[in-house]
């Protein structure tokens, strides 16, 4: 283990040991998600419980589950209301929510489902359409592309404002019907 996580992890137990929930939610505020789902690998379940309920920022929260093992999140999920659940799943990719769905009981992840927005609920049951290991399973479904026609200022605007997208390799330039033109 590296040292800088070593710290962290002793810190957090002490913090935990200590009841200073407060310091701890200040100190996860400043940890990557990342980095945060990485001290979860070393926690107990119950810690992991604790922890997580301490994540303030949803979008945060969103990123930690994206990040751990897929059964995990699933089990901290299920100490949350519906609404929390709906809130965190729609702060993730899509890919990433539909494996976290597939690890809920069935009827929690119907409910959840039916709770979503069509677009976002439609996109994750076709994703659970795939074996978690194949293509189709891993594969992330939300695309960047710009029109053939944008400005280098425009392009850049577009790239800073695309929120939805997990993460831009290429930019796909397509022309006004939508068809593909290039890729940068």
């Amino acid at each position: 283990m590296e040292p800088k996580l070593q710290r962290l992890l002793e810190t957090t137990r002490r913090l935990l040991r200590r009841g200073a929930y407060s310091n701890i939610a200040r100190l996860l505020g400043k940890i990557h998600p990342a980095d945060i789902a990485h001290l979860f690998r070393y926690l107990n379940d119950n810690e992991q419980n604790l922890l997580f309920g301490l994540i303030a920022d949803p979008e945060v929260a969103g990123y930690v589950l994206a990040e751990l093992d897929h059964a995990v999140s699933a089990r901290l999920l299920q100490q949350l209301n519906k609404q929390q659940i709906l809130e965190l799943l729609q702060n993730m990719p899509n890919d990433d929510a539909a494996d976290i769905v597939q690890n809920l009981p069935e009827e929690l992840a119907n409910e959840i489902l039916g709770l979503m927005k069509a677009e976002d609920s439609e996109e994750i049951e076709e994703l659970l359409q795939y074996e978690e290991d194949t293509a189709g399973g891993i594969m992330a479904t939300e695309i960047f592309s710009l029109g053939q026609n944008l400005t280098v200022r425009e392009a850049i605007q577009a790239l800073q404002d695309a929120g939805d997208v997990e993460m831009v390799f290429y930019l796909y330039v397509t022309d006004e019907d939508n068809h593909l033109v290039g890729v940068l």
